[in-house]
């Protein structure tokens, strides 16, 4: 596995990455011990598919939506010592926990497809296969429904201000919403089938939509017209993501085996380097790296500024969700094992390999300052992962339990 080379960070960041890395392998093991992450399950009654999670971007709030139409909304106990946090006793009922609040709403009749929060964290987006978007506050009561799609939603996402919402749908189109008002603002016509994922670029003056019909589409998001039709891939183009730096450059990933890359309406750069379909396509939070993670269980880590793989992350199945850590440090994974895996992005090196999903792990997503990471599987367990010190004290010789069992 090879080493990534990169430019001298500055001293201090240097300093952090090195204490946050040090506390992150004090909390694991070799492959053959025991795992000794701390670990808590947010509880749900009925067993159901997690299709959505996302961590609130300014607090340690999780939401997750299922396929049964449920949204859960978790919230950790700042208040809770320590002591009671290790404290081991039965799950507890929904609503109820040694270590925080939940609270569950059936949001849609059918899959509530996706869950995003507003930038501001004030506000949480759900979708659903009910052709409807529902927008509720952060202790998940109803605010506003948006109707205007005919077929299933399938994915949301709003503006950096939190004022627009955009969305795609099997009905071949996409919207851009208010979020103040709830009126549509523009909708979206010309792909020839359904659209999979909607994204906007960083400055909000394009919204970029995929489909079925292997295409990508980039709209002015001020007048709602079509302004490039990308056109490379193969089969179907599963996700799109804008570089968090330019306000051109994105990349895809496709069932096709493919991630591209492109600048303005230009594929600059096909990345052939997997062998089945590719799941998800991630920049790195300086825009210099690019991740992506297939189901040929690989993990593909690319130096943009380089144009080149730098290192192939290979696991034991398939991999179905990759994430940067916010501070661009730690790449973590999940697979259809129900491993949790984390690797250094200095070195390419695998410290942690853990698994506590019993059926397929399909999403992982950190927190916004780096401390936690939450996964969730195909029978609806959602873990959060303490990676970082608990009320200021490093984890004790009984890491690795979970903390409800």
């Amino acid at each position: 596995m090879s080493t990534l080379t990169s430019s001298t960070p500055t001293r201090t960041r240097t300093r952090a990455r090195r204490a946050k890395l040090t506390t992150l392998r004090s909390s694991s093991t070799s492959r053959d011990q025991e795992p000794r992450f701390k670990t808590v399950p947010i509880p749900r009654l009925e067993e159901a598919k997690v299709t959505g999670l996302t961590f609130n971007p300014i607090s340690h709030s999780v939401a997750a939506a299922y396929v049964d139409g449920v949204c859960l909304v978790w919230k950790p106990c700042a208040s809770r010592s320590r002591a009671a946090l290790l404290k081991r006793c039965q799950v507890p009922r929904p609503g109820s926990s040694p270590t925080g609040e939940d609270v569950q709403k059936k949001a849609h009749e059918g899959s509530c497809t996706c869950v995003k929060w507003s930038p501001n964290g004030q506000m949480l987006a759900t979708s659903g296969s009910d052709s409807r978007i529902v927008l509720w506050t952060p202790e998940l009561e109803e605010v506003t429904v948006l109707d205007g799609h005919s077929r299933t939603v399938w994915h949301i996402a709003f503006s950096s201000t939190g004022k627009l919402l955009a969305s795609c749908s099997g009905d071949s189109t996409s919207k851009i919403w208010n979020t103040e008002t709830g009126q549509v603002v523009h909708t979206l016509v010309g792909h020839e089938g359904s659209v999979q994922y909607v994204a906007f670029n960083p400055t909000d003056a394009v919204a970029a939509t995929c489909s079925i019909d292997s295409t990508v589409k980039l709209w002015d998001v001020l007048t709602g017209q079509c302004v490039n039709t990308l056109v490379g891939h193969d089969e179907w183009v599963s996700q799109i993501v804008f570089s968090p730096t330019s306000a051109t450059m994105c990349a895809t990933c496709s069932s096709d085996c493919t991630v591209r890359l492109w600048e303005g309406d230009s594929c600059w750069r096909v990345l052939e380097d997997h062998e089945a379909d590719v799941n998800t396509v991630r920049f790195s939070p300086s825009g210099a790296a690019l991740i992506s993670c297939s189901d040929d269980s690989t993990i593909n880590f690319y130096d943009l500024r380089l144009g080149q793989l730098k290192y192939k992350m290979t696991g034991p199945h398939p991999m179905n969700d990759v994430v940067f850590s916010p501070d661009g440090s730690v790449i973590a994974g999940v697979d259809e094992g129900g491993n949790l895996s984390l690797w250094d992005v200095a070195s390419g090196e695998l410290f942690a390999s853990i698994q506590k999903h019993k059926v397929s792990a399909t999403h992982v997503t950190f927190d916004p300052n780096g401390s936690m990471v939450c996964t969730a599987d195909e029978k609806g367990t959602v873990l959060v992962w303490y990676l970082a010190p608990v009320d200021g004290v490093l984890p004790g010789a009984d890491k690795g339990r979970c903390i409800l069992s």
